[in-house]
């Protein structure tokens, strides 16, 4: 459900600049941080680089992109020691 939400996002606001476009993905992942239950915190990286994959053993095709956004929903105790390193 959020990814369709981001989809509409990013279609409604393709037409204009990438940075009105980021601001808009930013304040709807703040607002969907905060609606999550109190033991639960969303970690979110900014530009991550997907470096070039192999798809199958069979195959000679390979991914390789830059994701703007990665956002994953942890709890509380796990989400603490991403931003911690041990």
């Amino acid at each position: 459900m959020l990814t369709n939400n981001l989809l509409t996002f990013v279609f409604l606001i393709s037409c204009q600049a990438e940075s009105s476009a980021h601001a808009w993905i930013d304040a709807f992942l703040f607002r969907a941080s905060v609606m999550l239950p109190l033991d639960k915190r969303m970690v979110l990286n900014m530009e991550h680089n997907v470096p070039s994959t192999t798809i199958s053993p069979s195959s000679f095709s390979t991914l390789s992109k830059v994701v703007d956004y990665t956002a994953v929903v942890l709890s509380q105790r796990i989400a603490c020691k991403s931003f911690h390193p041990p």
